[in-house]
């Protein structure tokens, strides 16, 4: 959405204000407010005062936009969205068929659009009488009074979205050899707090660094996930074919820690 608002005021007031932290700011309320807006109106306008300057003097913003362009905008997070319900139901090896109902949970389940998604795929009308706003709450209510120690019949697990690793020598799906293969260490879906080591090796005589490249995602190809950082560790030279113990460990809070075990081989 303030995508939408940086394009219009550039065309139409001829300034570019993705570099005015005051502006964006102000963009970024009175999109919300706007797609708010459009959950229960087809057209909303964006009105801003004052907003900034240009050449010609103070610039006050204007503008109208519909729900169909604004569901255009955004087609490609709902099919990412609509991808990360398939997935969801493969991890919890369902069927389509066995869902009964379908209730939307957080603020952004308002868009009308997801709710015909959802319906077009699956059958079934979502529940539109619950507040999504208030499942978010209420589970982090029942999770904050879990960890005191007050008993619930509820059971909620912290499990971790992501899958975690690192990109190493290997080869690809088609056999041929690559630098960048994503190798996994904690799984998506994984019960947190958790962790995980694999072993892995140098490659050549006398090697004195391993620079170690983090990735979060599910392509096997590690450039095609989200890069986490990188850490380059000096060595003392070693053999070829020693053993480089790469740990994660992954808290609660999303948190990750890697711990990193030489094991030199004597020859």
């Amino acid at each position: 959405m303030e995508k939408i608002l940086i394009n219009y005021i550039d065309a139409e007031f001829n300034i570019n204000v993705s570099e005015q932290p005051i502006v964006m700011a102000r963009l970024k309320l009175a999109a919300e407010n706007a797609k708010i807006e459009l959950s229960r109106n087809p057209y909303v306008k964006i009105e801003e005062d004052h907003l900034t300057q240009n050449r010609d003097g103070d610039v006050h913003l204007s503008f109208e936009l519909s729900r169909q362009d604004f569901e255009i905008a955004i087609d490609h997070h709902l099919q990412k969205t609509m991808e990360s319900v398939t997935k969801a139901l493969k991890d919890a090896l369902m069927l389509p068929s066995a869902l009964d109902e379908i209730i939307l949970v957080g603020g952004s389940t308002r868009i009308p659009q997801l709710s015909v998604m959802l319906e077009e795929k699956f059958g079934i009308l979502p529940h539109q009488e619950i507040d999504p706003d208030l499942c978010v709450a209420m589970g982090a209510a029942v999770q904050a009074g879990r960890e005191m120690g007050v008993e619930s019949s509820s059971i909620l697990l912290d499990i971790t979205p992501y899958t975690f690793g690192v990109s190493t020598l290997g080869y690809d799906a088609d056999g041929n050899p690559t630098p960048h293969r994503f190798s996994p260490l904690i799984r998506r879906n994984s019960k947190l707090p958790t962790v995980k080591s694999e072993a892995f090796s140098t490659i050549v005589e006398n090697q004195d660094a391993v620079e170690i490249v983090v990735y979060q995602g599910e392509k096997p190809n590690a450039l095609d996930n989200v890069k986490i950082g990188n850490y380059l560790l000096k060595l003392s030279p070693q053999p070829i074919h020693s053993i480089v113990i790469i740990k994660f460990s992954l808290d609660v809070n999303g948190i990750l820690k890697i711990e990193i075990i030489i094991i030199t081989l004597l020859i």
